[in-house]
């Protein structure tokens, strides 16, 4: 990369993180190209020439914050925390992210709406089941996971939680309530509904 480049990734680093803070502040139809070049210290010719729109701008700035996530995904996947804690850290951070996108609103253009839909089902979404795929691996390998569970049904199962935990940080705004209702839910998740001492005779306890 040459002095040119380094210069012009500088800048769109700093365009994506104004434009960030912003649409996190303020949601996608209240911010203008205006204030993000402004936060950014760079001139709204500068942000045009680069996206052309401030819906692209939206589309690649959360492909990249995208990517900066499953990178830290991926660095609790390969850590040395213990299994049931690698679940519990990926699957809440990936609800507060879900509520992040979210909070930042919709785009209005038609034809960015279709870019962003092919980015979360195109290759953000199979990175992140890629990773699923390998948390599924580990937990088999580990005996935390019964073989005989199809993968599928395994990817529904972590959707069907993040689904939820990202409901439960758009509906309360109280921490204690929230992170006890986090807890119970992490809890569920690993050991189901039945209480151990109430496991029909044949079942195998859920290891702690």
């Amino acid at each position: 990369m040459n002095g040119y480049e380094r210069r012009k990734q500088r800048k769109i680093e700093q365009i994506f993180t104004a434009a960030f803070d912003l649409l996190m502040n303020n949601g996608m139809s209240r911010v203008n190209v205006n204030e993000i070049a402004e936060k950014a210290r760079v001139s709204p010719a500068t942000i045009y020439n680069y996206f052309g729109t401030k819906e692209q701008l939206y589309v690649e700035m959360l492909q990249h914050w995208m990517e900066q996530q499953l990178r830290k995904y991926e660095e609790i996947l390969y850590s040395e925390l213990p299994y049931l804690e690698k679940v519990s850290s990926i699957m809440i951070q990936e609800s507060l992210n879900l509520k992040i996108v979210l909070k930042i609103g919709p785009l209005q253009a038609a034809n960015d709406k279709v870019h962003l839909a092919r980015l979360l089902t195109g290759d953000v979404s199979d990175k992140l089941r890629h990773l699923y795929m390998k948390l599924i691996e580990l937990g088999k390998q580990e005996g935390l996971i019964p073989h005989d569970v199809l993968d599928e049904t395994l990817l529904r199962y972590f959707q069907m939680y993040i689904e939820q935990f990202s409901q439960l940080h758009q509906d309360q705004d109280s921490a204690p309530t929230n992170q006890l209702v986090v807890d119970q839910f992490i809890h569920l998740f690993f050991y189901g509904l039945v209480h151990p001492n109430k496991l029909p005779e044949g079942v195998i306890e859920p290891p702690i």
